[in-house]
């Protein structure tokens, strides 16, 4: 999950670059560099936040990112921890042995008390 989330951000962070190439934008430096635009302070104004926007658009794309880290972290701290509560409390590891945990292969995968996985077709 951790990795799809990753991609994503990642290209979210390539449209960002490539904003100023877009049809948009090209025109709108079009229109700054030819024409006398660049004199009127409300263009100049409205440029300027595009990138002041645009600034905290990645800003909060990075936080994100980080956040992203973070949430796996505490996730395989949590799966840490159950693994360890099976091992010590019987009762809990069958019914920890009971649900069922999806593979990579897409067949159903279960944990055994000792750890063992147990796939099932």
């Amino acid at each position: 999950m951790n990795q799809e989330i990753q991609q994503n951000i990642t290209n979210l962070y390539n449209l960002i670059d490539d904003l100023d190439n877009t049809k948009d934008l090209l025109e709108i430096r079009y229109w700054l560099l030819n024409s006398n635009l660049r004199d009127n302070n409300n263009y100049l104004i409205a440029r300027f936040n595009i990138e002041k926007q645009r600034s905290v658009v990645t800003r909060y794309l990075t936080r994100l990112s980080e956040a992203v880290d973070d949430l796996e972290i505490y996730v395989h701290r949590c799966k840490q921890l159950i693994l360890v509560e099976s091992e010590k409390a019987p009762k809990f590891a069958r019914t920890y042995d009971k649900y069922p945990k999806k593979n990579s292969g897409g067949k159903i995968q279960s944990v055994s008390p000792d750890n063992e996985p147990l796939v099932v077709s």
